[in-house]
């Protein structure tokens, strides 16, 4: 565990490296769904690095907002909409992703922290200073961001009843495309939310709320359920983290497979 705490530090603090178009991402394949490197910030357009915030959005809406004061939105507005979109799913026009890219599912969110997976999860720091979260199954190797492995901004979020900043630096909060189970009345739809302290978890959340978007390749194959499809073995490892030739005949090791994806067997 300090060899990869050590890599991540590493590579927190050479985030955004290489450059890239600002719509256009090179993406990073985690549990086989393919992750944009870089969270949205004007409608169609990424970030610029990515430990960037870029810019905060409404469910289902394609307006993005500032995620520092003031207050004002890709539009050039400075007031803020409280109110919130009752479609049934986040709509292809509403999406802020560029071509070639949406907003991910709620299962496609939680692909990120299922641990059947096995994919790592660690808080840590940029070398501009912005919090977060890594996620990646680099587990004995070096991280590369543009690789094996993304990092989550804490971007924090705009209150959905006034506007207000709130958790910059303490939390994420990331939408997913994904209607709320919960009675219409109330208007909600499923996030991501992370800290320091606490796990990943999906919640429930006010759409009028602004949250980060994390896009995902548009493919008929980006689902987490296609991790079980045809796949090659790449890397062998025991437990102690040192890269074996081959599997083991017996005993407990892990598999890196081509498609991102990490298995932990027994023989």
């Amino acid at each position: 565990m300090k060899k990869t705490l050590l890599f991540v530090t590493l590579a927190l603090a050479t985030l955004g490296a290489k450059a890239q178009s600002n719509t256009e991402d090179e993406g990073v394949v985690i549990n086989g769904v393919k992750w944009a490197t870089r969270n949205v910030d004007a409608p169609g357009t990424f970030a610029t690095t990515p430990d960037s915030p870029g810019m905060f959005y409404q469910w289902d809406r394609n307006v993005g907002w500032s995620v520092t004061n003031p207050l004002i939105n890709s539009n050039g507005s400075t007031i803020w909409n409280s109110s919130s979109s009752i479609s049934n799913s986040w709509e292809k026009a509403n999406d802020p992703c560029p071509t070639g890219w949406r907003v991910p599912t709620e299962a496609e969110l939680s692909s990120l922290f299922d641990d059947t997976g096995m994919v790592l999860r660690l808080w840590g720091t940029s070398g501009n200073g912005i919090a977060g979260k890594v996620f990646t199954t680099a587990f004995f190797e070096p991280i590369d961001y543009l690789t094996n492995a993304i990092f989550l901004p804490a971007a924090g979020n705009r209150n959905g009843g006034n506007g207000e900043i709130e958790k910059v630096n303490i939390q994420g909060s990331y939408w997913s495309s994904t209607k709320s189970d919960l009675d219409d009345t109330f208007l909600a739809a499923r996030y991501m939310a992370f800290d320091a302290v606490q796990s990943e978890a999906m919640c429930n959340g006010f759409r009028s709320f602004a949250k980060s978007i994390r896009c995902v390749a548009v493919s008929t194959s980006n689902l987490p359920e296609d991790i079980t499809a045809e796949k090659t073995a790449t890397a062998f490892y025991n437990t102690m983290g040192i890269k074996l030739n081959k599997a083991p005949e017996s005993g407990v090791y892990i598999v890196v497979y081509d498609n991102g994806s990490v298995e932990k067997k027994v023989k």
